[in-house]
């Protein structure tokens, strides 16, 4: 089982730009059935982690502060999260 950790978008199926065009795309169209990804996705209302399907979960990042300071605070909840999702799950690979 391979794992993918996508992290930097506002998710999945999102509206924004390139990267977030570039995550759906790599994931829809990603043939290899043993491989799951991990994408975070910006919000700003408290979300659980929830599974799209069997090969993709979604990790919500809330994050409450306004201005330019938000999306950086986004990342480093979301790289935060990815840690300690890899830690709690023991994923070696």
């Amino acid at each position: 089982m391979k794992n993918i950790f996508i992290l930097g978008s506002r998710g999945y199926h999102e509206n924004y730009g390139g990267w977030e065009t570039f995550v759906s795309n790599l994931v829809d169209n990603y043939n290899d059935k043993d491989t799951i990804f991990y994408v975070s996705k910006f919000t700003d209302k408290k979300e659980d982690k929830y599974n799209i399907n069997k090969n993709l979960i979604i990790d919500p990042i809330y994050v409450k502060q306004k201005g330019s300071i938000r999306m950086f605070l986004y990342s480093i909840k979301a790289l935060n999260s990815t840690i300690r999702y890899i830690k709690k799950n023991k994923i070696k690979d």
